[in-house]
């Protein structure tokens, strides 16, 4: 029994489905989507099979959607509950915004002219990222390394560094660290680092900035 079900587990890995028992509802992870070590990914997400990497020890909680413009995700990050991430824009400058009249799968139009356009609108989340509970991140956004996104924030524009940013649309708040201490770490590079190194490093951090 304990191989049957290892290899039914094993089907689902090769489809990039794994389906999770005890009642809860299914989480997709694409078999072309490389899973750095320590990844960990909650009830109802869907990954898109156009994000082609999500780094170590990144904790994806519940009901988390990333959308086909987004990329990568980078190391030790942390994303909240019901985060949207990649979203895409209806058209504002056509007649209609409605999908109807550019997306080839409502069966009017034959073409996807504004949907090749948003698929060259590349996300990317940085490394270190924290996007809180109910955040929207729209495509072609770039979240830079260490920076913090506040819960039900709207972000439209790009996230500089270790900056903290809240509000619909999100705005730039504060920073975590003076610019000396930003750039310290952006040039470390810590990221990179073995756990037991990146420890020794943050044990000593202490509060600065």
């Amino acid at each position: 029994m304990i191989f049957l079900l290892r290899e039914i587990f094993k089907r689902f890995i090769q489809y990039g489905l794994i389906l999770f028992t005890g009642g809860r509802i299914k989480s997709y992870v694409p078999c072309s989507t490389i899973l750095g070590k320590g990844v960990i990914v909650g009830w109802k997400v869907e990954i898109s099979r156009c994000c082609r990497f999500i780094g170590r020890h990144t904790f994806i909680h519940s009901d988390v959607k990333i959308e086909p413009s987004v990329e990568e995700i980078g190391e030790f990050c942390s994303i909240s509950r019901g985060v949207k991430i990649g979203l895409g824009a209806h058209p504002k400058n056509r007649m209609s915004t409605s999908p109807l009249f550019y997306d080839r799968s409502r069966g009017f139009v034959k073409t996807t002219d504004y949907h090749d356009e948003l698929q060259k609108s590349k996300t990317i989340i940085g490394n270190d990222v924290l996007i809180s509970a109910g955040v929207c991140i729209l495509a072609g956004v770039k979240v830079n390394t260490g920076a913090i996104i506040g819960a039900g924030a709207v972000v439209v524009d790009d996230v500089p560094p270790y900056a903290i940013v809240v509000g619909v649309p999100a705005k730039v708040i504060g920073y975590r660290f003076s610019q000396n201490v930003i750039n310290e770490l952006l040039a470390s590079k810590w990221w990179t680092y073995s756990l037991q190194d990146i420890y020794k490093q943050y044990k000593h951090f202490g509060e600065r900035g």
